[in-house]
C-alpha cells in the first residue's frame, strides 16, 4: 500500500513539474514571438521614415559659389578613331567611348551633353544608381535613363537626382565653396563629399542656377 501512494505521489510531482517547465517555456516562446514582432514594427518604422525622407535640391546664385580650384578642360587635335556624330537641336556633338566633344579654337574640348540627347549603348563602366523608385546611369558626370527609340532602347542624357551617390567625377570638376561649405561643381550640379561602406563618393546636393531670383537652401 505505501508503494502505492509513493508511486501516485511521485506521478502526481513529477506532472507538476513538467506542467510548471512548459509553461515556463510557452511563456518564453510567446515573449520571443512578442519581442520579434516589435522588432519588425520598428524595422518598418524606420524604413518607412527612409522612404518618406523629404530630399531639398538646393539652389544657388552663381554669385555666392567661390572657386577654389577651375580645373582645365580636357583637349585634343584630332577627335578619337570610331566617334559617332550626334545631333542635338542643331547642335553637332562627337561622341566616343562615354565622352562628348565640341570644337573649340580648332581643337576639340570634352562637354557635358545637353539633357535629352540621346545615345544607343551605355559606355563601358558605367554605374547603376537607383533614387526612389527610379534608376539611372552614371559615367564621366552623365546620368541616363532608359527610354524607348521605336523598336530599339536608348538611353537619354538628364537631370542629375538629388540624392544620387557616385563614385567619382570628371576631371572637369571644381572645387568650390559656398558659405565656407566645400562643395564640387560639374554642369552647374553640386556635389558634396560623402563617405560610404567605408569609400569617398560624391552625392548630388544641389545646383547653380544662373537665372534663380530666389534660393532654396
Amino acid at each position: 500500500m505505501k508503494k502505492i501512494i509513493f508511486l501516485i505521489v511521485l506521478i502526481v510531482a513529477t506532472t507538476l513539474v513538467y506542467e510548471k517547465a512548459e509553461a515556463q517555456r510557452r511563456r518564453v516562446r510567446r515573449k520571443f514571438r512578442k519581442e520579434r514582432r516589435q522588432d519588425r514594427r520598428r524595422v518598418v518604422r524606420r524604413t518607412n521614415r527612409r522612404r518618406t525622407r523629404r530630399i531639398v535640391r538646393r539652389r544657388y546664385r552663381r554669385s555666392r559659389v567661390v572657386y577654389r580650384v577651375r580645373p582645365a578642360r580636357r583637349r585634343v587635335a584630332v577627335l578619337p578613331t570610331g566617334h559617332v556624330v550626334l545631333t542635338y537641336r542643331t547642335r553637332r556633338f562627337y561622341y566616343h567611348r562615354g565622352l562628348f566633344y565640341r570644337p573649340l579654337d580648332g581643337r576639340y574640348v570634352v562637354v557635358a551633353a545637353p539633357r535629352g540627347l540621346r545615345i544607343r549603348t551605355l559606355p563601358i563602366g558605367y554605374y547603376t544608381v537607383v533614387v526612389g523608385p527610379a534608376t539611372y546611369y552614371y559615367y564621366q558626370g552623365m546620368y541616363y535613363t532608359r527610354v524607348n527609340a521605336g523598336n530599339e532602347t536608348a538611353y537619354e542624357v538628364t537631370k542629375p537626382p538629388t540624392g544620387a551617390v557616385v563614385p567619382n567625377l570628371p576631371k572637369e570638376t571644381a572645387k568650390v565653396a559656398i558659405d565656407e561649405q566645400d562643395l564640387y561643381e560639374y554642369d552647374s550640379t553640386l556635389y558634396r563629399k560623402v563617405v560610404e561602406d567605408d569609400l569617398e563618393k560624391y552625392e548630388v546636393y544641389g545646383e547653380v542656377d544662373d537665372s534663380t531670383d530666389e534660393e532654396e537652401d
